[in-house]
């Protein structure tokens, strides 16, 4: 884990340099005209010519030139100036305009350094002039602004994402440290990003493997793309992994055997997500504006630095030092925070204890009576329509008929298991239940005699020494009367 995490420091050294810049002339492909007549006119009269400054200098009606020339005194003996231009005031004479000649090119840190320091006089300059204002503005001059506001709004921008993140993955997790990780890992791979596309746009290193022309400030709307496209990504392949190691972990896998198989199941669809991602950016390395080439090359190197080393390599590490800390989450917070119930647990058990008797549910979620062809008696397993008995049985809960004899009822879920030696007559010995074998001889089943009410053997218990092998009547034969074997002899009346 350090090895990867030391890595990517080294490669986010470079951000600390980061310029931001609009492109200009400067930054198109040499074979193109706009390059060639930018190095033409950069050649006869200087690089400040490409990109001159215009000074707006307002006063009282009829002083506005008079300003002007103070202002032209004060930014001459400037810094970086090569000149500037005689002042050149309006028909009613309250406004006048000035251009200044930097030497250095429009997209340079030392024009923008001259611009902050015309500015600076501006305290000084309505002091002495009498409450005249000067402005500076231009294309040089706009380039600049453009990229501070947007270079300020980086940070909050990122934290507004980071935020956002963190509190939506605790509420997925139901943990603290697994949303500081993913964060944290998502910071480390746009820091790496950025400081392998300043190395490569910004000082030239590698450039010409890439087909990089010209070095300079880095396109100042780059970084929000990046930041808003390699965080969706980056969250994606979070959401792939830790999703699988949190299931396992809550089905009673142990935390580093939650990792392994979490490990197991996501590494491969990450590294197919991120090779097609990969492949898909990296073709906007071979275009010709340095802009597309710029894009391309940020995002799919961010992609491979978080998919592999990140989510891969980092998480995985972390998940197992942490152990069942990961998952740990306070309990005031645990009630405070909303269940989302992602994985649907809560519908499933809430299914489990639905009542189902009588009832069926359909697609809709709504409950309605089953169909007649569906309805059973119940304890019967028949459709209602059906007769209860076919004929000539009796029902199981008729009285038995008159001289009949009925044996005592066998308690509900109670079987016979006595396995004695059969008599000579075929029959078993009573059981333990009371009752004889209700098969005959090889398993067969017992044919039907009449019952007998006296006389030996198959007498009721009004008869001493007879044997109760009736069925319960939860379980009588056919006619109501008793199974017996069949080579059991039927005994005489009287």
């Amino acid at each position: 884990m350090l090895l990867p995490v030391a890595a990517l420091a080294i490669v986010a050294i470079p951000t600390l340099h980061l310029r931001l810049g609009l492109p200009d002339d400067s930054t198109a492909s040499t074979a193109s005209t706009q390059r060639k007549a930018y190095d033409q006119l950069s050649a006869g009269f200087g690089a400040g010519f490409n990109g001159p400054l215009i000074v707006v200098v307002q006063a009282a009606t009829g002083q506005a030139a008079t300003a002007a020339t103070q202002a032209r005194n004060i930014i001459a003996g400037l810094h970086d100036v090569v000149t500037v231009t005689a002042p050149t005031p309006n028909k009613t004479g309250d406004t006048a305009i000035l251009s200044v000649i930097p030497k250095s090119g429009p997209s340079s840190t030392d024009t923008k350094t001259l611009v902050h320091a015309i500015r600076a006089q501006q305290n000084a300059f309505t002091s002495t002039t009498g409450g005249a204002t000067l402005a500076v503005t231009g294309t040089a001059a706009l380039n600049i602004d453009v990229a501070e506001k947007t270079g300020g709004a980086l940070l909050p921008y990122l934290a507004v994402i980071v935020g956002l993140a963190f509190i939506l993955l605790m509420l997925v997790f139901r943990s603290i440290l697994v949303p500081i990780k993913a964060t944290v890992g998502f910071l480390l791979s746009v820091a790496a990003t950025f400081g392998a596309v300043v190395a490569v746009f910004q000082w030239g290193w590698l450039a010409h493997l890439l087909g990089v022309d010209s070095t300079g400030p880095i396109v100042s709307f780059i970084p929000i793309f990046l930041i808003g496209i390699l965080f969706g990504l980056a969250m994606d392949y979070e959401l792939f992994l830790v999703t699988r190691v949190r299931e396992e972990y809550a089905h009673g896998a142990g935390p580093n055997d939650a990792v392994i198989s979490g490990v197991k199941h996501g590494a491969r669809v990450i590294t197919a997500a991120a090779l097609i991602m990969t492949s898909v950016f990296a073709g906007f390395i071979l275009a010709d504006d340095a802009i597309v080439k710029a894009l391309g090359f940020a995002l799919a190197f961010g992609v491979l630095v978080d998919a592999f080393l990140v989510r891969m390599t980092i998480v995985p590490a972390v998940l197992s030092l942490l152990g069942k800390a990961a998952w740990a989450l306070p309990r005031w917070l645990d009630k405070a925070l909303p269940s989302l119930d992602i994985e649907g647990e809560e519908l499933a058990r809430q299914t489990r204890l639905a009542p189902t008797a009588n009832k069926t549910s359909d697609t809709t979620g709504k409950t309605s009576s089953p169909r007649p062809d569906q309805q059973t008696r119940r304890g019967t397993g028949k459709p209602a329509g059906a007769p209860a008995n076919p004929p000539g049985r009796p029902h199981r809960d008729a009285p038995a008929p008159a001289g009949k004899v009925t044996a005592r009822p066998r308690p509900p879920g109670r079987r016979c298991r006595d396995r004695r030696p059969r008599r000579r007559s075929g029959r078993r010995a009573p059981g333990r239940c009371g009752r004889a074998g209700s098969r005959g001889h090889r398993g067969r089943r017992s044919r039907w005699r009449p019952p007998v009410t006296s006389g030996r053997g198959r007498a009721g218990p009004d008869v001493p020494g007879g044997l109760h092998n009736l069925r319960s009547p939860g379980r009588s034969p056919r006619s109501g009367g008793s199974w017996r074997s069949p080579r059991a002899a039927v005994p005489q009346q009287g």
